[in-house]
């Protein structure tokens, strides 16, 4: 993503090591603009998913078509494979409006426990949360899906990172990717990084502990997305 403010500044989010399974979607593709992307991004996502079993990978046109669909106005929006089974998901980056790092702090504190509130420190970013989220299954089988949250809050701006939410078991096959994209994620400007400062103590626990530490928290994180237990 990169922008322009008001003033005409640069301002742009960079990923310092774009994964071969982590896909940029564009915007605003009509046409046969968009029939060539699609069909470029199926043969990158193809070459990405060769250890997929065969049924798995037949079926990445249509889901890219999905996500292309569902795309939204974020800034930032990739398509995640994982590198490890047939899985895929939906992480969508923005920057938005700050109600200020007092109130972000107040939101997160009272978070119910089950979404796992986590500081992190020394990402791309700067310092911030991570949290898990939730949603119904469609068609309402009492099941539920969950994702995770970053946020990156100064006073007056922020970045929000979501992966949107997912059957659990696909969950336990992104999130370490995931998270590796977002830790490497950089905003650009005309006078430098932009860092996130620490938000105030008392939000999340383990503060103190180096980010990311995908393997040790990937199976709490599931098990905190199972069916009546996942946060906000």
């Amino acid at each position: 993503m990169t922008a322009t403010d008001a003033a005409g500044r640069h301002d742009e989010l960079l990923l310092d090591a774009p994964a071969p399974w982590a896909l940029p979607l564009p915007r605003d593709l009509v046409g046969d603009e968009r029939a060539a992307w699609l069909a470029r991004a199926a043969d990158d996502a193809a070459a990405s998913a060769a250890h997929w079993p065969a049924e798995a990978v037949e079926l990445l046109p249509a889901i890219l078509e999905h996500a292309l669909d569902s795309r939204g106005d974020e800034g930032l929006v990739l398509f995640l494979l994982s590198p490890t089974a047939p899985a895929c998901a939906t992480l969508r980056i923005a920057v938005l409006p700050s109600p200020g790092r007092a109130a972000v702090a107040r939101d997160l504190r009272a978070a119910p426990r089950t979404a796992l509130v986590t500081r992190i420190e020394g990402a791309g970013l700067g310092d911030g949360a991570e949290w898990v989220h939730g949603a119904p299954m469609p068609g309402g089988a009492g099941e539920q899906l969950a994702g995770l949250q970053w946020c990156f809050a100064g006073d007056d701006e922020l970045v929000l990172a979501t992966l949107d939410p997912v059957p659990p078991p696909v969950l336990a096959h992104v999130v370490d990717l995931a998270r590796e994209l977002v830790s490497g994620l950089r905003r650009v400007r005309d006078d430098g990084d932009w860092l996130a400062p620490a938000l105030p103590e008392g939000v999340g626990f383990r503060t103190g502990e180096a980010w990311p530490d995908a393997a040790a928290r990937a199976a709490s994180v599931v098990d905190a997305a199972a069916p009546g237990r996942a946060g906000r």
